[in-house]
């Protein structure tokens, strides 16, 4: 979602006339001194078209909501009923935890009118090119077998599978931080309601010089305030549930 009436025009100034004009702009909003001869001006635009409406960005973020809990409900948990859970769930993804006797028969039989099945190995008892790109499927990113999720907030899981491969999401953390944490630290934050650090390195830009700055970011955290959080630690419910 863009909101065009934030969109400005950045501007430097080497002399004095140039200075002196952008300073009398009826749409100047800001101006920083780089150093005695150089100026930057933030200067509004004067004119704007309205044709990115935030609302309709809005309902698009609201109806994809939409389509994940229907693909959920009334196709997964419905059939399974107690049998599944929902462990972790994104804009666009889920990850569920399906007790039955053999996962790729019921995927195959039930469920493949909504799942795009193109990206399995040819050789795979579910590759299947019928839906393949189509809108509004859902398609296995892993395509081997979880042995294990730890799912600790939006944007913050860990997933082992097939031999020894793991897949790691961290947000805000960079991925040169991220080859240092490892699947176990995942587990240890969730379990024992912690929170991990690292040192982080970034080169930042401040008034045109370049400097090196040093953070000790959090890396993991189990603190979440958006939903409630169970005795256990692990299981979350949204507020209001009248379980709570």
């Amino acid at each position: 979602m863009q909101n065009v009436r934030k969109r400005i025009n950045v501007r430097g100034a080497l002399t004095q006339n140039v200075n002196q004009r952008l300073l009398s702009s009826p749409c100047l909003d800001y101006f920083e001194p780089i150093n005695e001869n150089f100026t930057l001006f933030k200067i509004r635009k004067p004119n704007l078209y309205l044709d990115k409406p935030i609302y309709i960005g809005f309902c698009v973020l609201e109806l994809s909501k939409l389509r994940m809990y229907d693909l959920y409900y009334t196709n997964f948990k419905k059939y399974y009923k107690n049998s599944c859970d929902l462990l972790y769930m994104d804009t666009d993804s889920l990850y569920l935890h399906i007790h039955t006797k053999d996962v790729y028969a019921d995927l195959k039989r039930h469920f493949s009118g909504v799942l795009d099945l193109s990206n399995f190995p040819t050789d795979h008892v579910l590759f299947d090119n019928t839906n393949r790109g189509k809108l509004g499927t859902l398609k296995n990113e892993i395509c081997k077998p979880i042995r294990e999720f730890v799912g600790i907030k939006p944007k913050m899981y860990s997933v082992l599978y097939g031999e020894n491969d793991c897949k790691q999401a961290a947000k805000g953390v960079r991925s040169s931080t991220l080859t240092k944490i490892t699947h176990m630290n995942y587990k240890t934050v969730l379990t024992e309601e912690s929170k991990l650090r690292h040192m982080q390195y970034s080169i930042l830009s401040k008034k045109h010089v370049l400097e090196t700055v040093v953070q000790n970011k959090t890396s993991l955290s189990a603190y979440y305030d958006k939903k409630f959080v169970c005795e256990d630690g692990i299981h979350t419910l949204s507020y209001g549930n009248k379980d709570i």
